[in-house]
């Protein structure tokens, strides 16, 4: 049981390791077996093989490129396609900042609509009371009937 658990522990630390290589690195390390270390004891031999398989190869790319082959001007029959070059147009002025033309300078038969009217006043019973006009009480109202 306690060596279950020590593998799979080796083996979560294995691809946390693994998840950060790049993926040439990668490929190497994973196929190593685990021994006295996480990727085994010969894991310097396997990267410095590695990094010397690249080189050659890097070197090998470098002298195949040949020298550019001297180029005969050859006719040819394809016509190239000519575009428009102003197929879009100049874009748009808004109408305020545009020079009054003869179309705008007609006379308009359709005018803006008239704004809404105000809204009617709040019924008396729902005013509120103002500074410069107090509520009267029931005496002072009573009174002014009167004098009446």
């Amino acid at each position: 049981m306690i060596c279950n658990f020590h593998y799979r522990e080796s083996q979560s630390r294995r691809y946390s390791i693994i998840n950060t290589l790049n993926k040439q690195t990668r490929d190497t390390v994973k196929n190593t077996k685990i021994d006295e270390y996480l990727f085994g004891s010969e894991l310097a031999d396997h990267l410095k093989s590695l990094k010397a398989i690249s080189r050659s190869g890097y070197e090998l790319k470098q002298t195949r490129n040949l020298p550019p082959r001297a180029r005969q001007p050859v006719a040819s029959t394809v016509v190239p396609v000519r575009r428009a070059l102003n197929a879009r147009g100049p874009p748009r002025m808004p109408a305020a900042a545009a020079e009054p033309s003869a179309r705008q300078a007609a006379p308009r038969y359709h005018q803006a609509p008239a704004p809404p009217p105000p809204p009617p006043p709040a019924p008396r019973h729902r005013q509120r009371e103002t500074a410069t006009a107090p509520r009267t009480t029931y005496y002072q109202h009573r009174n002014q009937r009167t004098r009446r």
